[in-house]
């Protein structure tokens, strides 16, 4: 007489991913900013105090900003030059392709 036992998975991989998903939602749950930096709790804090959820469903929230700009640098100049480089691309591509655009409107 000879027996067999044998078992399978039946979790299908959409299953398995939900699971997956719910073990790590309970995790983030209990201690959501644990190990954050300061940063990241604020941007936390910032999410959980803007966010709203839309009437089709998708989730809508404030951009965060800093608040002392003297954070930012002297970054305008290099902006300035990178926004004219583009702007010289494009007028390059405007010619050669023959499409018209309407750079600089504003």
């Amino acid at each position: 007489m000879h027996c067999l036992s044998a078992t399978a998975s039946t979790l299908d991989p959409i299953q398995r991913q939900v699971q997956k998903f719910w073990k790590l939602e309970v995790v983030v749950r209990s201690s959501p900013v644990q190990g954050f930096s300061t940063e990241e709790k604020r941007c936390v804090e910032h999410f959980l105090n803007t966010y709203r959820r839309e009437e089709n469903g998708r989730f809508t929230l404030e951009l965060p900003f800093k608040e002392n700009v003297r954070q930012l640098g002297e970054s305008r100049v290099m902006a300035e030059k990178r926004f004219y480089t583009m702007e010289q691309k494009i007028d390059k591509y405007k010619y050669k392709s023959g499409d018209i655009l309407y750079w600089r409107s504003f």
